[in-house]
C-alpha cells in the first residue's frame, strides 16, 4: 500500500479529498525474497542518504513523504540493525531516547519474530496528525530514516515549523503537494500491472 493510499484512509477531510484514488496499476510481483534485499540496501546506505539532496524543496519533500509514518506499522525485521547491531561502537542507535529504547527492544528482542509489527507512531497511530514530529524532537522515532531528519538543519527546521501554532494546517497542505508529486513518479498504466482487490496481495 502506498503512503497516499494509507493516508487516504486515515487523514482529515481536507487531505483525503485531495488524495482521491486514481486508476493507477500495481505491480505484478510480490516476493518475500525482496524483503532481504531491502534490508541489505538499508544496511549499506550511508547516513547522508536523504541529506545529500541539494535544495530546500527536495529536503522538505523527503520530510513530508516520511510523515506518512504518522499512521501504519512496521515489522521488527526492519528494526534489527537499529536496535541490536547499529555500529561497532554502539549496539543500539544512540539517537533513540533511553526511555523509549527498552520498549522497542521488548517488542523486537534479538532473535525474535521479525514479522511482529509495531506502530510507527506509538501515541496516535490511527490519527493523521503532527505527533510524529514531537516524537522526532524527543528521540521517539521508530525508524532510523525518520530519526535522521533531525540531523540535517534544513529538515530539522521543517520539523520544528510544524510544531508551531498552525502547524497542522500548514503540514496538511504541504503533505498533499508532496504526495501528489510522489504519485506521479513511475506510474504503471494499463497492461503494465493490475488494480489489486487487496493492497497486500496479487489478484
Amino acid at each position: 500500500m502506498s503512503p497516499r493510499d494509507e493516508s487516504y484512509g486515515a487523514s482529515p477531510k481536507d487531505v483525503s479529498d485531495e488524495l482521491s484514488p486514481k486508476e493507477e496499476s500495481d505491480g505484478l510481483r510480490s516476493e518475500a525474497a525482496r524483503r532481504l534485499k531491502i534490508q541489505q540496501q538499508m544496511n549499506q546506505r550511508d547516513r547522508r542518504g536523504e541529506m545529500e539532496l541539494k535544495t530546500w524543496g527536495q529536503r522538505k519533500f523527503v520530510n513530508n513523504i516520511s510523515r506518512a509514518h504518522t499512521i501504519g506499522t512496521t515489522a521488527c525485521f526492519f528494526m534489527e540493525k537499529r536496535l541490536h547491531n547499529f555500529s561497532s561502537s554502539a549496539k543500539s542507535d544512540p539517537s533513540i531516547n533511553p526511555e523509549f529504547l527498552p520498549k522497542l527492544k521488548k517488542k523486537c528482542p534479538l532473535g525474535g519474530d521479525g514479522n511482529v509489527r509495531l506502530p510507527l507512531d506509538p501515541a496516535t497511530h490511527d490519527k493523521f496528525d503532527v505527533k510524529p514530529f514531537q516524537n522526532l524532537r524527543r528521540g521517539f522515532a521508530v525508524l532510523a530514516s525518520d530519526a535522521r531528519l533531525m540531523e540535517d538543519p534544513v529538515t530539522r527546521g521543517v520539523v520544528e515549523s510544524y510544531l508551531k501554532s498552525g502547524g497542522q494546517v500548514s503540514f496538511n497542505k504541504d503533505f498533499i503537494q508532496s504526495i501528489l508529486k510522489l504519485g506521479a513518479i513511475g506510474v504503471k498504466s494499463a497492461g503494465e500491472g493490475e488494480i489489486r482487490k487487496s493492497c497486500s496481495k496479487l489478484n
